[in-house]
């Protein structure tokens, strides 16, 4: 963890932070950028288990998704 990541340790901020990181994921994949998942686990290790379990269904849920969920 650096500097300019607090960490969080009661279990509401904890999740805000997982939310943050997961802002953090999404929002490099959309620029073209590959980061790892493992990238984020040594990064945020007291979110390993949370970032294991979770990105590999946010990749599919945000980025396999339709556009746009309007029904016709």
């Amino acid at each position: 963890m650096d500097d300019e990541t607090p960490h969080f340790t009661s279990a509401g901020a904890l999740d805000a932070e997982l939310q943050a990181v997961v802002e953090t994921f999404i929002e490099r994949r959309r620029r073209g950028e590959t980061p790892a998942i493992a990238e984020y686990v040594e990064k945020y290790p007291h979110l390993a288990e949370k970032i294991e379990r979770f990105f590999p269904g946010i990749l599919l849920l945000v980025f396999l998704a339709p556009e746009s969920t309007e029904r016709l």
